[in-house]
């Protein structure tokens, strides 16, 4: 099996009757063929999925003025950043539900060995890159520029916005797909984390220059327009082929801590995620490069490096049959030693030449547990009733977050994010612990509907929720955690019962001499904040300032008229250039079908929303207008280096007949919400 890893290439070369005359292509296309032939085998859907992927990371990519071989490259990984699937068994793939971290990881794993695949095929390095850093790192940050980053990390970073746009409009198994404008608003408000805000920006500005229709239109020459994938006899048999690979290379990740594989001129071809966290070698230095003892350095128990008569792989390379050999070896880039069991495994064709080497590592230093082992621990991580983690499980991942920043001095922010259902006794008190319970359930997983595979729901206790926010500061957390209690405000938690739920939320984000018990107690003060101050709101602690920000009840900037209840008045900041202002309105008014009334220096008056026949509000926030009266102060410089800061106040009052102050206000403050979004303000 092994063996036929460092042949997969052999079945791929040749060259196509199909192709375009001139045409220069980053990839063998009879592999590529191959590959997405057994795919569609598998999961006819994941390889629409992923065409559809390569069609909006073409189409922005071209717009930003990519050159076309390298827009092959890009179309050439989003049409494969889905290989791993080619693993998943169906009771996954197929799952009527969001799937459990465990299920999660499981995934995570198959895509790992899916990168394996493309660099056993020996596919373009940085095709193999953009896959594994979508993968590896997760969302690109975005606060760097696209200018100042490679093919790869540009690469990934429009990967993984066309993923998620695809992901989002189109049916998954657990949800419905959403509107167009339901998705940009969400990767709007995750952009400059979670999303490069510049690709989120560009892709807005294709689709509204080329229109709803531009995946199908975008013009040009693109593999897919080459590519025949067809499911035939042979097709099933090569699916078959790749299956069996899947299975022993999962086999190979389950039972090892890190394997690579080398060619016969002794250059690595095969590098998994375990070595690269065991060594600290990444796989864009290994993969093409020749093995020397410098790369890996094995030592004796004395950390002296050892002499090539006692070096398992020299060893190997000059006697010709394998080797075992318990070494320690160090990790380049966090300086630690780990006492690893080292096998060096020849590879020998049918005609007796050497194909190859395998290293296969398995660290000693701590024993691997059983796979009973492995499931009395996921069951002990988990709140019995919601199924998320519990408060163990949450200390244990913010302790690896705290030790991870140390180990790599990081500078990357992450934030906590503590909910706490208002007035639950209440619930238990007149409704019973059932209903209590189902509330609780339906919390947990309206919280998980909106967050992303990166971040942990935790039951901290009762009816008190945290939620691990990797590669978030605190104004982002505080955004989504603003997101989420308007999601609750407008849920029915408790269906069939008619109960208006309500949730408080406390944020805080890691700083400089931080621990667990720290930031946990910050969030919490947080949390007593937002108790304090009514209830239903998000107030944020820092350990120099409080931030305390409240979009349903009036901003802390804001107030209320005292002749008109009906009547929400609040102030933001933006920092976009003023001569930007007006497209982000034009942009504002588009979407949310908006009429202009009056439009002055500074001042803008508009209407949203449409009346009912006769003039009482509907359901609907499209049938609940309201007058937005806009005023936008001069900008102004703080700081000598700074960027210019525009102050925005916003007025907003019904229009017909609003019965109730709570649910104008929870009108007004969705308004509110969109027009922050839109000038990203603070």
């Amino acid at each position: 099996m092994l063996l036929s890893l460092l042949e997969l290439t052999e079945a791929g070369t040749g060259e196509a009757s199909h192709l375009p005359e001139g045409a220069d292509w980053p990839v063998s296309l009879p592999l590529l063929q191959r590959l997405l032939s057994a795919l569609t085998y598998r999961d006819e859907a994941t390889v629409l999925h992923s065409r559809r992927v390569g069609l909006l990371a073409v189409g922005m990519a071209r717009f930003l003025g990519w050159e076309e071989f390298a827009t092959r490259q890009l179309e050439t990984a989003a049409l494969l950043h889905d290989l791993g699937k080619l693993g998943i068994p169906d009771h996954i793939l197929r799952k009527p539900a969001r799937l459990t971290p465990h299920e999660q990881e499981f995934v995570l794993l198959h895509h790992y060995i899916g990168v394996d695949l493309l660099q056993a095929c020996r596919l373009d390095r940085e095709i193999i890159e953009i896959v594994w850093l979508a993968h590896t790192q997760g969302r690109p940050r975005a606060d760097e520029s696209l200018e100042t980053k490679g093919l790869a990390m540009q690469g990934a970073r429009l990967l993984a916005v066309a993923d998620a746009y695809d992901s989002l409009r189109n049916d998954q198994s657990y949800r419905r797909g959403k509107s167009h404008r339901e998705v940009m608003r969400i990767l709007k408000e995750d952009s400059g984390k979670e999303y490069d805000r510049n690709v989120v920006s560009a892709l807005d500005r294709w689709i509204r220059q080329a229109g709803p229709d531009a995946i199908a239109a975008e013009t040009g020459t693109r593999l897919t327009d080459v590519l025949e994938t067809s499911v035939d006899a042979f097709t099933v048999a090569q699916a078959g082929t790749l299956n069996h690979l899947f299975s022993f290379l999962y086999l190979l990740e389950a039972l090892y801590d890190g394997f690579c594989l080398l060619d016969a001129e002794q250059q690595f071809v095969v590098w998994n995620h375990g070595m690269d966290h065991l060594t600290g070698r990444s796989v864009q230095e290994m993969l093409g490069t020749a093995w020397n003892r410098r790369l890996l350095t094995f030592a004796d128990s004395k950390r002296a490096p050892l002499a090539d008569r006692v070096c398992p792989m020299h060893k190997s390379q000059i006697s010709g049959l394998s080797q075992c050999q318990t070494v320690w070896l160090e990790n380049h880039r966090t300086g630690r030693w780990h006492e690893v069991e080292v096998q060096v495994i020849p590879l020998v064709g049918e005609d007796r030449r050497p194909r190859g080497t395998a290293l296969l590592l398995r660290n000693v230093s701590g024993e691997r547990e059983s796979g009973r082992y492995q499931a009395l621990l996921a069951v002990a991580r988990r709140d019995p009733l919601t199924g998320v983690g519990n408060r163990g499980e949450l200390e244990s991942r913010l302790t690896r977050m705290f030790q991870a920043r140390r180990d790599y001095h990081s500078s990357a922010p992450f934030s906590v994010m503590f909910i706490d259902l208002d007035h639950f006794k209440s619930i238990n008190d007149g409704f019973g612990h059932s209903v209590g319970d189902r509330v609780l359930i339906n919390l947990a997983r309206l919280v998980e509907d909106e967050l992303y595979s990166g971040e942990t729901v935790c039951r901290y206790g009762g009816e008190e929720f945290v939620v691990l926010c990797p590669e978030t500061d605190l104004a982002a957390a505080v955004a989504r955690a603003e997101r989420i209690r308007t999601s609750i405000l407008n849920a029915s938690l408790a269906a069939p019962l008619e109960l208006n739920v309500t949730a408080s939320f406390g944020v805080a984000e890691a700083e400089p001499g931080d621990d667990v018990a720290s930031l946990l107690h910050r969030a919490d003060e947080a949390l007593y904040e937002a108790k304090r101050l009514g209830r239903n709101r998000t107030c944020a602690h820092s350990a120099h300032h409080d931030s305390r920000l409240n979009m349903l009840e009036p901003h802390p900037l804001s107030h209320s008229a005292g002749s008109a209840p009906l009547v929400h008045v609040t102030e933001f900041e933006t920092r976009v250039a003023a001569d930007i202002i007006t497209h982000k309105l034009a942009g504002f008014v588009d979407d949310m079908q908006a009429r202009l009334t009056t439009v002055k220096p500074n001042y803008v008056d508009l209407r949203v929303g449409r009346r009912g026949l006769f003039g009482f509000w509907g359901n609907s926030p499209e049938r609940q207008p309201v007058r937005v009266v806009l005023e936008i102060s001069d900008p102004q410089q703080k700081g000598r280096w700074a960027t210019e800061l525009v102050t925005i106040r916003a007025t907003v009052r019904p229009l017909g007949h609003c019965r109730g102050q709570e649910r104008f206000r929870r009108r007004a403050a969705q308004v509110i919400q969109e027009l922050r979004a839109y000038f990203a303000a603070t």
